[in-house]
């Protein structure tokens, strides 16, 4: 005699919801850029939280079923539950590596290229965050950020978004500064000046000037 299991959630539906969550989340990272780091909180992604729960709750369904998520989805899934997690430094940036190492892609979508920029971002300022709580590591680890973030504006650039380069460029300046690499600083100084003017902001472009300012001193 045969049974037949119900589950009480349709897996297509379980899988819509990280997809639509996932959706949301980098949607809300891109147009927050490099002014402004989006906490837990501001995602509805904290302890506790229902999304959190549903989230997660949604991933062990799925494990439960033994279906597995496409790279792209279980790679932003990493990044979800990354951005969920504040009680660990390295247990963060374990999450943003493997996420990282799922989004690879031979034809990949422009959807594909913001979501891995946004990785790149992420390591960036976990390695930014690195370097100031640990002062004797503190250039090995802003040069770590900086690589972060020059891979992430390639990556803003190879899918001809502009605007969001114009949006993340700053924080790679804000390495350069931080390293004394003036030459390097001068030219993504001058760079973004052109991209701040292009996509206006006042607060970013007043931080460029300052950044092609210092190079000239």
């Amino acid at each position: 005699m045969s049974t037949i299991v119900e589950f009480a959630i349709a897996t297509d539906d379980l899988i819509d919801f990280i997809q639509q969550t996932a959706d949301e989340v980098f949607e809300k990272v891109l147009a927050a850029g490099a002014g402004r780091y989006l906490e837990s909180t501001a995602l509805n992604l904290q302890v506790g939280s229902p999304r959190r729960v549903e989230l997660e709750s949604a991933w062990h369904d799925l494990q439960i079923r033994r279906l597995s998520l496409n790279p792209e989805l279980e790679a932003s899934l990493e990044f979800m539950l990354d951005r969920a997690n504040s009680s660990s430094l390295e247990l963060s940036r374990q999450y943003y590596e493997r996420s990282l190492a799922l989004f690879v892609n031979d034809s990949p979508s422009p959807r594909f290229l913001e979501r891995r920029a946004c990785l790149l971002y992420s390591l960036g300022l976990w390695w930014r965050t690195y370097a100031v709580l640990h002062h004797p590591e503190q250039d090995s680890a802003t040069g770590c950020a900086k690589d972060y973030f020059q891979e992430c504006i390639e990556v803003f650039e190879q899918a001809n978004r502009q605007d969001l380069v114009a949006k993340f460029i700053n924080a790679l300046g804000s390495a350069l500064q931080n390293l004394h690499q003036w030459k390097e600083l001068e030219a993504v100084a001058n760079k973004a000046i052109v991209l701040h003017q292009t996509y206006p902001n006042q607060f970013k472009l007043a931080r460029a000037y300052g950044f092609l300012a210092e190079v000239l001193c």
